[in-house]
């Protein structure tokens, strides 16, 4: 696909009419300037505001809605019961898992045992003499 620009050496003066996307924009409306006002901002002698921009390096369906800027204090609340649930369910998950490992262990014992006693059994048979 040729694409054609517009400057002052170009007799066809034609626009590119760009690229649309087919997918949903995830651009918020008003988190950014575009380009020329920034530009008269800064002929104009004027400050650029610059947000704090958090990243965060997950997948979007990782990011849930305590990753906003402006949380107020029920979200807060919130918050603070879905990170006491969490905690609650991963020391119910170690539980389990010691348990296993106790169970494991204990199992260990009893075959051990077994063993033992097995041999001690043949060792205690009398001999039978051919």
């Amino acid at each position: 696909m040729e694409r054609t620009y517009k400057n002052s050496h170009d007799a066809k003066q034609q626009v590119d009419p760009g690229v649309k996307s087919p997918l949903p924009s995830m651009t918020l409306q008003g988190e950014t300037d575009d380009i020329r006002t920034l530009l008269k901002k800064h002929q104009a002698g004027q400050v650029i505001q610059q947000k704090k921009v958090h990243y965060i390096d997950a997948e979007l369906d990782q990011i849930d809605k305590y990753h906003r800027r402006d949380l107020d204090l029920t979200d807060l609340e919130k918050l603070a019961d879905h990170n006491k649930r969490i905690g609650d369910k991963i020391e119910e998950i170690k539980e389990a898992e010691n348990q296993k490992k106790k169970q494991k262990e204990l199992d260990e014992k009893i075959e051990a045992e077994i063993k033992r006693r097995k041999e001690e059994a043949e060792k205690s048979k009398p001999k039978d003499s051919e």
